[in-house]
């Protein structure tokens, strides 16, 4: 039905005995069955990996696999996710949590999406909130989702313009893991390693995607969160600072010696928030001297690691417009569109470093 693509669902747990069946079985009973479900358990002690255990059984001769992963060497819910998503074999993966249910149709719909916007990376939909016994609760509870609502209308599928958006996402989670999935190519190329416990996975999978132009939303509901006294997933990490939470991103990639992708992110970014500053009017000077600020202590970063390019340059100018009044004198639009041009990344240069991985800063 979908092209030979294999599919897999990536699920952490931990004390779940009272709803994961549930959610296991309505992963199953989808009008599209996943070839895979991965269950990484952090040392469950109510009964919760024989259950799945069981679940296995029933499960495969029906046709979806049931792993459970018992060994993960790193604790917390974060890692756990990501010790399942290195299991995974699937052309696309799910992220799901213990406790939800999943509308029959989800994987279809949500593949079907993947399938009708060629070059996407990431697909996420709407969700709505039940109590502990499936009774809803609210309509649509992420703020953001919200927001592109009222924003797209009359569309069912909408591909997010990455300078619209990408700030927003850098700054705190916008999208939960749980209506989530991801291309398996796109997550073994772009998206690992994941960053520390501080830097959450569901705001790095969606920052990846936003910079890589390949972030879709389905306005449909597609899972019931449940809430209850025990949810491990809560709405996210909070609020970052724009610049901390991109130091966390910074890192992460430096580590896995993307100096390409680093730059690819960073460009985005910047351009994303400078792009935001200059279009609500000239911004103040106490405004542009805490981007030049920000932008300078980055780049000071990358100079002294041997980065090259549009994140030195950017370090230059900021650091001239800091110390020279001379400089100064031109104006904070002015500057600020300065080095909105020396970040902007081109699409033939974001083509060219996605394909063959060299810096063309």
């Amino acid at each position: 039905m979908f092209q030979n693509k294999t599919i897999s669902v990536a699920m952490p747990s931990y004390n779940g005995a009272r709803f994961i069946k549930e959610q296991v079985k309505s992963i199953c009973e989808q009008t599209v069955r996943p070839d895979e479900i991965i269950i990484s358990d952090d040392g469950s002690a109510d009964g919760t990996q024989q259950i799945v255990t069981e679940l296995a059984a029933e499960e495969k001769e029906k046709g979806t696999t049931i792993t459970l992963l018992s060994d993960n060497p790193t604790k917390g819910p974060s890692f756990n996710l990501v010790w399942a998503l290195k299991h995974c074999h699937g052309d696309y993966i799910f992220f799901a949590d213990q406790d939800d249910i999943w509308l029959p149709d989800k994987v279809e719909t949500v593949i079907g999406t993947f399938l009708d916007h060629p070059g996407s990376k990431l697909v996420f939909h709407d969700a709505s909130s039940v109590d502990k016994d499936g009774h809803p609760i609210d309509e649509t509870f992420n703020p953001f989702i919200k927001s592109l609502q009222n924003r797209y209308r009359d569309q069912k599928t909408v591909l997010l313009p990455r300078e619209d958006y990408l700030a927003q996402a850098v700054s705190a989670p916008v999208v939960h893991g749980m209506v989530q999935c991801i291309e398996r190519q796109f997550l073994d190329e772009t998206v690992f390693p994941f960053p520390p416990i501080s830097c959450d996975s569901d705001a790095w999978t969606v920052v990846c995607a936003l910079a890589c132009n390949g972030c879709v939303f389905v306005d449909r509901v597609l899972t019931y969160r449940r809430l209850h006294d025990n949810n491990a997933s809560g709405e996210g990490a909070g609020q970052m600072g724009l610049f901390k939470r991109l130091g966390k991103i910074r890192g992460n990639v430096a580590r896995h010696n993307s100096d390409w992708k680093l730059d690819l992110i960073f460009g985005s970014y910047l351009t994303s928030f400078l792009k935001q500053h200059c279009q609500e009017g000239t911004p103040g000077l106490r405004a542009a001297k805490m981007v030049a600020a920000r932008t300078a202590e980055i780049g000071r970063k990358e100079w002294e690691a041997g980065t090259s390019g549009r994140i030195t340059g950017a370090w230059k100018l900021s650091k001239l417009f800091l110390t020279d009044r001379r400089y100064r004198g031109i104006g904070t639009k002015r500057f600020l569109y300065q080095l909105l041009e020396i970040v902007m990344v081109s699409k033939k240069d974001r083509l060219a470093r996605m394909d063959d991985g060299r810096d063309v800063g």
